[in-house]
């Protein structure tokens, strides 16, 4: 089955080095994207991760932002044109405004919805998520629009969702079968290229011994291919541009 995996940059910000790797004292910043990854298969089209509106873009400081309508717009589709939306997992910039999407399903782990809609919803950390969107959840769920995938690997028609953990209680990483190599979106799992390079995870974490084997897993799942990290700019290098905000993912893996 051919497919085309796009990464579209739905905003930008300057990030303090001590809050991208755990208990770093380096100081800096560096520059972060935020990425909607669009799959493309013949007759189908998935979304990993569903960007965030401009008051999600403005409450947390992320400049450039851009709707992922708009994002679709330079590709000449549209959200009605979204089959399916993979969560890598709820924090705001990853999941937000659902029901934007009038006709998608979106794929989440078990862990992950039981976590922010039970005892995760009152703890500190959900400053992280955008509880409007979270409120959203139960009513799609009745609509039979939530496809609870329960940890391990699971095949959702031609894609694969791993389970990690790590970041939050149910993060999952997606493997694309992308020319002659393994393609791993890794999103948070791995918020850049060093943080997996020096096993050292971002400020904010779950649990600390998932983190770890999800670097491994990443690894694993990506080997004689590539894989992204979540927000790494560099992700861009070696991509082919399609449009403003819209960046080709090439089949062919550099030597």
């Amino acid at each position: 089955m051919s497919v085309e995996v796009l990464a579209g940059i739905v905003g930008r910000r300057m990030f303090p080095n001590q809050r991208i790797f755990h208990l770093s004292s380096a100081p800096g910043e560096r520059a972060l994207v935020y990425v909607v990854w669009i799959v493309r298969f013949p007759g189908r089209i998935v979304l990993v991760d569903s960007g965030f509106p401009q008051r999600v873009a403005a409450e947390h400081g992320i400049d450039d932002h851009l709707s992922t309508a708009d994002l679709l717009a330079q590709l000449r589709l549209t959200l009605g044109d979204v089959d399916d939306v993979v969560v890598s997992h709820f924090h705001y910039d990853h999941f937000a405004a659902p029901s934007s999407f009038p006709r998608a399903t979106f794929h989440v782990q078990r862990d992950e919805v039981e976590y922010w809609l039970g005892r995760g919803a009152d703890h500190p950390v959900a400053v992280l998520v955008d509880k409007p969107s979270l409120g959203e959840l139960p009513g799609l769920v009745e609509k039979g629009r939530v496809n609870v995938v329960d940890g391990g690997v699971t095949d959702i028609d031609g894609l694969k969702l791993a389970r990690v953990g790590g970041h939050t209680p149910g993060s999952q990483i997606t493997l694309v079968d992308h020319g002659d190599a393994p393609l791993v979106l890794a999103c948070d799992a791995s918020h850049t290229y060093d943080n997996l390079g020096t096993r050292t995870p971002a400020g904010s974490i779950h649990n600390y011994d998932e983190c770890q084997r999800g670097f491994a897993t990443v690894e694993a799942l990506a080997k004689g291919g590539r894989w992204f990290p979540g927000h790494d700019a560099k992700i861009l290098d070696g991509l082919q541009q399609m449009t403003d905000n819209v960046y080709r993912v090439p089949t062919e893996v550099a030597a």
